[in-house]
């Protein structure tokens, strides 16, 4: 019986450890997408002011000579 209670132990053990672990893993990845996420706004706005600048370069009427 004592035997069987520390495998029984040894294994909640275990299952806490990779519990820990897992909300770790969970943490970092949520960190990880929140700085996805700014770059992204970050590129799309740059990708969007770029676009302006391009279409009003086409639109500008040439200079008189």
């Amino acid at each position: 019986a004592m035997g069987f209670r520390n495998i029984i132990s040894s294994e909640m053990e275990r299952r806490n450890r990779r519990k820990l672990e897992l909300e770790e893993e969970i943490v970092d990845r949520s960190t990880e997408l929140q700085r996805l996420k700014a770059e992204l706004d970050s590129l799309v706005q740059t990708e969007t002011q770029q676009q302006q600048m391009i279409q009003s370069l086409l639109t500008m009427e040439p200079a008189p000579q």
